[in-house]
């Protein structure tokens, strides 16, 4: 697929692999151009990122909905001004083919929580290893005599916001002899986790040597 195909407001996903830590920020189709298109940049604190600049992988994936998403491999985000905004001008290594992607990607975040798992039983300070729109997991010095498929209730704070899950523990797993991991899938899902999610890439891109723009 060619991205001259591509249509205003098509969704798109940037994925961002940069120092081993891979990001994903939703973007869209602003504008086609001629054989080009330009798409909504990033923002980090209102400024737009530059990706031109250090060792950043970007993979653009097209989303359709019921049907595979397309993906375009490395391609290069320029900022481009285009009437008085920034905008990142698309270019592509290679044409853009079909994959499967049926899970929403991890985030890895390495903080303290809470959990309770099944009924009536003591709640336990954990680290959250990673987490997604659809699951999370956990690490804890406790071999938790639980089943599989019992009740998971997680609550955790991180930049300034408190969020409580709810989920079914699919995977129990002895790391050595004083960690246990602890696998959940969602039972319930949760609009403030998806803001969690989109803000915490953004914090963590910040913490990387990036370079803004101070236009908008």
């Amino acid at each position: 697929m060619l991205l001259s195909q591509l249509v205003q407001n098509s969704e798109l996903i940037l994925e961002i692999n940069i120092n081993n830590q891979h990001l994903e920020f939703e973007s869209a189709v602003f504008a086609k151009i001629g054989d080009y298109i330009l798409i909504e940049p990033v923002r980090v604190n209102g400024k737009v990122v530059n990706f031109e600049i250090g060792k950043v992988l970007i993979d653009m994936l097209l989303i359709r909905k019921d049907r595979k998403p397309f993906i375009w491999k490395r391609v290069l985000l320029k900022n481009t001004i285009y009437k008085n905004k920034t905008y990142y001008k698309v270019v592509p290594t290679g044409d853009g083919f079909e994959i499967n992607r049926r899970n929403s990607t991890r985030l890895n975040i390495e903080v303290k929580g809470v959990v309770q798992i099944g009924t009536n039983s003591v709640p336990l300070d954990v680290i959250i290893k990673d987490i997604s729109e659809n699951g999370f997991s956990f690490v804890s010095k406790d071999n938790i005599d639980k089943p599989l498929k019992s009740t998971v209730r997680l609550v955790f704070t991180d930049i300034n916001k408190t969020i409580n899950l709810n989920g079914i523990l699919v995977r129990k797993e002895k790391i050595n002899q004083t960690k246990y991991f602890y696998g959940c899938v969602l039972n319930i899902k949760s609009q403030l986790l998806v803001q969690y999610i989109n803000d915490k890439n953004r914090e963590m891109l910040s913490r990387q040597s990036i370079v803004t723009t101070n236009r908008k």
